[in-house]
Order: C-alpha cells, then structure tokens, then sequence
C-alpha cells in the first residue's frame, strides 16, 4: 500500500489497526508524509469553511434583492445545500454517539449458568445474572452492587458497571471501571468498556489514551480499539 493509500483510508476512516500503527510511526518520522496529512486536512477545513460561506452569502441574497426565482424554491435550494453540506461533515466526522454504538456490545454471561441450587431455588448470584440475560438491566445492576459491596466481589462489580452502561448511567459505570483495582481476569476488559465510556461521555482524549493502551498492549478487543482509534 502506498503512502497516499495510506492516508485516503485514514480520512475514510477505514485503517485496520496494523495499518493505525503504520500510519502513526511514519506520521512521526517521514516529515513529507506528515506535511501531506496536514495539507489533506487543511484542504478539508477550507472546503467545508467555503461551503459555509457560499451558504451564507446566498441566504443574504435572499433578504437584500428580490428574485424572479419563487421564494418556496429558493429556500428549498438553500436546504439542499444544508443538507448536502452536513452530511458530507458527517460523514468525514462521525458522531461520538455513533461510534459508541458501534462499537459497543454487552458482555456475555461466561460466569454463571442459570441452573437452580439443590434445593430447587435460585441464588441471589444466579437471579442477577437471570435479570442480566434477560435484559432488566435495572434490576442486575441493584443486586450486583449488593453483591459486590457485600463481599467485594470483583465479577459482580464487573456486571454491575456492564448493567449501568446498558441504561445509560455512564458516568456511574465509568467510575466503577476506573476505580476497581480488577483482577487480571478482569482487567483489559474493564479498560476496554471505561474507553467506550469515555466515548460517550466526550472525554475523547482519555478515550485515545485508553485505546492506545489496548492496541500497544494487544489486549481485549485490540482490532477494534485501532479502528475505533483512526475514527476519533
């Protein structure tokens, strides 16, 4: 693959993670490959900037001067360009919103099979991992907790942070993921989930470091952190 390969993937956003880490070693050490990133990305400001500025030029020549032009269809051009305008960002800048639902998924039930005890009833472990399965994720995430804050169970603490990220309670499940001192058991993935956190929460920087963490580690999800890496 060539170098401008290289960097018309790396603005589709279609780089693997092999071709992330190629991309960032000659970013650091080929100074002409680094001046044609910034060009590339320079030329793409200064399209979307004009874009923007023809746009606002002809929403002034709709007030200032009359036209022979209906007034319904002139401003339904103007909402064309809007629209074509927008996507053409969103496209090149997907939104963190998207991204994270992208890329995230509940992490299975590897723990605890939903068997009954001997005496024919369930445990309070097998009922959370039952309301988990079967997502009733508010009600997993309250037994979980009390699971974990009664015994300092990391696997629980571990579904807890999963149950709060499936009802949207991100800050309280990043904060779980960030201050357990997990066990290797548990360790990469809690990384990887406390990224795609990050994520959704718009702290994009501490979700590059993460995932930078994950790829040169080659730990849990390292593929997907890279592509999700050349996406930020």
């Amino acid at each position: 693959m060539t170098n401008d390969d290289l960097i018309q993937k790396y603005f589709e956003n279609r780089l693997s993670a092999q071709e992330v880490a190629s991309f960032d070693a000659l970013l650091a050490s080929d100074t002409e490959f680094a001046a044609e990133v910034r060009f590339q990305q320079n030329l793409k400001k200064a399209i979307s900037a004009q874009e923007r500025n023809k746009l606002k030029e002809k929403f002034q020549s709709f007030e200032s001067k009359k036209t022979t032009f209906p007034n319904w269809l002139a401003y339904a051009a103007s909402i064309l360009v809007i629209l074509g305008i927008t996507y053409w960002i969103y496209m090149l800048n997907p939104s963190d919103e998207k991204l994270y639902s992208e890329y995230f998924e509940t992490y299975p039930n590897v723990v605890e099979p939903i068997i009954r005890n001997n005496n024919g009833e369930t445990t309070i472990r097998t009922r959370a991992f039952a309301a988990y399965e079967n997502g009733a994720y508010e009600t997993s995430a309250a037994i979980f907790s009390s699971i974990a804050d009664n015994s300092d169970d990391g696997t629980a603490r571990f579904y807890q942070a999963l149950s709060l990220m499936n009802i949207e309670r991100t800050t309280e499940a990043a904060k779980i993921l960030s201050d357990t001192d997990w066990s290797p058991r548990y360790s990469d993935k809690a990384l990887w989930y406390l990224g795609l956190c990050q994520l959704k929460l718009g702290e994009i920087e501490k979700c590059k470091t993460i995932l930078r963490t994950i790829v040169n580690s080659k730990g849990y999800h390292s593929q997907e952190a890279g592509e999700l890496l050349a996406k930020l």
